[in-house]
């Protein structure tokens, strides 16, 4: 699965297997997340815009306990995120 704002972006993951796409400017990325995955989630999200909404949605749409979300991107200096920690695993 591939969530991207950019056409080209999505073409060319569905290229490389993206088993779905959405684009995050037409719909909703989380809803649609959801619904394709039946409320469950992804098993891993994989953040690389360094964008706050982003980063907060990728953690929004990784499975419930036991999922693995990475944040790759850097937001700016003094930006920060806000996430729900309920349902955390800790390690």
């Amino acid at each position: 699965m591939a969530i991207d704002v950019k056409d080209e972006k999505l073409d060319q993951a569905c290229e490389l297997g993206a088993t779905h796409i959405v684009n995050a400017w037409q719909a909703d990325p989380v809803a649609e997340v959801m619904k394709i995955t039946e409320n469950k989630g992804v098993d891993c999200s994989i953040e690389c815009a360094g964008n706050k909404e982003a980063m907060e949605a990728a953690f929004k749409i990784t499975r419930y306990n036991g999922g693995l979300c990475v944040l790759a991107g850097n937001l700016r200096h003094g930006e920060t995120i806000s996430i729900d920690t309920n349902g955390f695993e800790l390690r």
